[in-house]
């Protein structure tokens, strides 16, 4: 795909979320989410009003008529700059990091970032503390829809119980590093509730939309 096909494209995604396209609008979140995230963080230095800074961009992306004259991310970016910009100035006056958003609050777009975190939260596990093998069975199993015995002729294990009880283990040791990764205790219970689902989910969209380099400690 060309550059100039490319910037098509994400415009006449942009005018689909702004039509009301939720579906589309959640696919854009969450593939630029962790970059305007660690943008407005390194900017700001606090976690609290880097999470207030990136709402208030994707609201004004999404409510405002922001064109794009490139493509999208460098556009997010600067108005993530912007924002970050006001909410220095409301920290200097206020002594705090308080909201910057002068829009009306949307729960939608709130929606969309809770669940591009989450995605992120749940691919930084996958990335960063499974093994290769134990990334490659999640694949086979989420992605390819394979099921025991299939996948134990791929990595040459040939009792379907052992493959369960991989399986299990790897699930286990994403329940505890989740653990770790965040003291919101309802989100973890609501993440471990449904970690198939969320597994399949984030695995697949990365497929279609390959991962974000991971440099930053991006949940400390």
């Amino acid at each position: 795909m060309t550059e100039t096909s490319t910037i098509e494209e994400e415009r006449e995604q942009l005018a689909r979320w702004r039509g009301g396209d939720r579906e589309v609008g959640q696919a854009l979140v969450s593939k630029h989410y962790l970059r305007v995230f660690r943008h407005c963080r390194g900017r700001l230095m606090d976690r609290n009003a880097a999470e207030d800074a990136v709402q208030v961009t994707f609201m004004r992306m999404q409510q405002q008529k922001i064109g794009l004259r490139g493509r999208l991310l460098p556009t997010l970016l600067k108005v993530a700059e912007y924002v970050c910009r006001e909410a220095k100035r409301d920290m200097n006056k206020h002594g705090h990091a308080g909201r910057v958003s002068r829009l009306k609050t949307d729960r939608a777009v709130e929606s969309m970032i809770d669940v591009a975190r989450e995605e992120d939260l749940v691919w930084r596990i996958i990335e960063r503390h499974l093994t290769e093998q134990e990334r490659h069975i999640l694949e086979l199993k989420y992605l390819r829809g394979l099921e025991g015995a299939q996948i134990g002729l791929l990595i040459g294990e040939d009792e379907e119980v052992k493959v369960r009880h991989r399986v299990r283990k790897i699930k286990l040791k994403m329940q505890a590093e989740l653990e770790k990764l965040t003291t919101d205790t309802e989100f973890v219970r609501s993440a471990l509730h449904t970690l198939d689902e969320w597994t399949r989910t984030v695995l697949e969209r990365r497929d279609r939309q390959g991962a974000p380099v991971t440099e930053l400690d991006d949940w400390a």
